[in-house]
């Protein structure tokens, strides 16, 4: 139901659609990253709330039959991969958000849901990376 909604959402631009579900898994997986990190806690309470995290990740995962969230570009997170993965699916949001009025030449007219979903997903890849101050400035 999740995939037929930002479908719906984001009308008959694919690309939206796309970049949507790649931030989206974007910030599941690294959200996943940190719970695994966490689980090694020595503190027990820290360690004790990151496994049952880590079990309702690992559930989603196997729960969500979609390549969207299963992209193999996500299983190999580490701390330079975050960063560099968050930059290309920052690029194309931030491409799709300045580039969505224009288009026309495609025959789609852009409409408010296309700007909502732009916007969207160029926030939760800014909130992802921990970029703050940029999605005050945009």
């Amino acid at each position: 139901w999740f995939n037929q909604y930002i479908r719906h959402f984001a009308g008959a631009n694919v690309d939206l659609q796309t970049g949507l579900l790649k931030a989206i898994a974007y910030s599941i997986h690294v959200v996943g990253r940190i719970w695994k990190e966490r689980s090694l806690c020595s503190d027990d309470r820290i360690r004790d709330v990151a496994l049952v995290e880590l079990a309702a990740y690992k559930r989603l995962l196997s729960l969500v039959d979609s390549e969207w969230l299963n992209d193999t570009t996500f299983h190999s997170l580490d701390e330079e991969n975050v960063t560099t993965v968050g930059r290309k699916v920052l690029s194309s949001s931030l491409k799709a958000f300045y580039s969505t009025p224009d288009n026309d030449d495609e025959g789609i007219k852009p409409t408010s849901n296309m700007y909502a979903v732009s916007g969207i997903w160029c926030t939760l890849s800014l909130l992802t990376m921990g970029d703050i101050d940029r999605i005050v400035e945009i």
